[in-house]
């Protein structure tokens, strides 16, 4: 993965492009749309995430159901015999 430069911004002010004298990121890189979609595509959408432990499915019916970012997740035990 390549890594993405950011252009600076005058209100990114104490934000340093060497990364040796920099100690934070840029709020707006926190809360831009754009952002976000760049980093699920880059990180999100190419791993697999954990969603629960087999131990939480203690017999045959129970399951988790849940959402994350634009994916939808069930994972149900199965019966036994």
């Amino acid at each position: 993965m390549s890594i993405v430069k950011l252009p600076s911004r005058s209100r990114d002010v104490p934000f340093d492009r060497d990364p040796e004298q920099c100690f934070t990121i840029p709020a707006r890189c926190y809360l831009d749309g754009d952002i976000l979609e760049r980093e699920k595509e880059a990180i999100f959408y190419r791993n697999w995430w954990y969603a629960g432990h087999q131990s939480q499915l203690v017999e045959p019916g129970c399951y988790l159901a849940g959402a994350g970012l634009r994916a939808k997740y069930y994972r149900h035990s199965r019966q036994v015999g």
